[in-house]
This record gives structure tokens, C-alpha cells and sequence, in this order.
């Protein structure tokens, strides 16, 4: 086995150009899809950003809505049994979309 290997390393025969162009394709498809993969991480990474600012500035808004506390009740379905809870609710507008979170009362 390491006669071989040595006898490999002496040789003075070198590749084929139907391996050394094999390997230079092979090389360049991975390339290629190096950079697709690169470009579309950067297109989510961008689309991420959009949305988390989206998100926040929304949250930001509705943070900042004055709100009036309404008191009602809420009735809970699992199944066939059902119950009626006391809550309070608060109802704003938030880009004219209507935005109501509930509160439970305990008691």
C-alpha cells in the first residue's frame, strides 16, 4: 500500500483534461449555488426586517390608542360544556382595524 502511494506521488503523469474539466464543472455548480443560497438568505433577512418592523410599529400604536374599559362577558366552548365569564375589554383602532383585548375579572 505505501508503495503504491509513493510510486503515486513520484509519477510525473499528471490528470486528464476530461477529469481536471469534470472538476472545474463541478467546482463552478457549487459556486452557483453558493451565491442562490447567499442572494436568498439576504431577500429573507430583508423580508424579516419589513415584517419585524411592521410588527413593532403596530405595537407601538396600539400602545399608544387611548381606550375606553368596557366590562361584559365572555362565554368559553370545549365540547359540548360551556361557560360565562366576567371580563373586561378594551377596544381601540389601530390603522382601521378594530383591536379588543380581554381581561378577566377575578371574583
Amino acid at each position: 500500500m505505501a508503495k503504491k502511494l509513493r510510486a503515486r506521488l513520484r509519477s510525473r503523469a499528471g490528470e486528464s483534461i476530461g477529469e481536471v474539466l469534470a472538476a472545474l464543472l463541478i467546482s463552478s455548480l457549487g459556486l452557483v449555488l453558493l451565491a442562490g443560497m447567499i442572494s436568498a438568505s439576504a431577500r429573507m433577512l430583508q423580508r424579516n426586517e419589513e415584517n419585524m418592523t411592521s410588527y413593532i410599529t403596530g405595537g407601538n400604536t396600539l400602545a399608544a390608542q387611548p381606550s375606553q374599559d368596557k366590562n361584559g362577558n365572555v362565554t368559553l366552548q370545549y365540547g359540548s360544556a360551556s361557560n360565562t365569564v366576567d371580563v373586561t375589554y378594551y377596544e381601540t383602532s389601530v390603522n382601521g382595524k378594530t383591536v379588543i383585548s380581554y381581561k378577566y375579572k377575578a371574583g
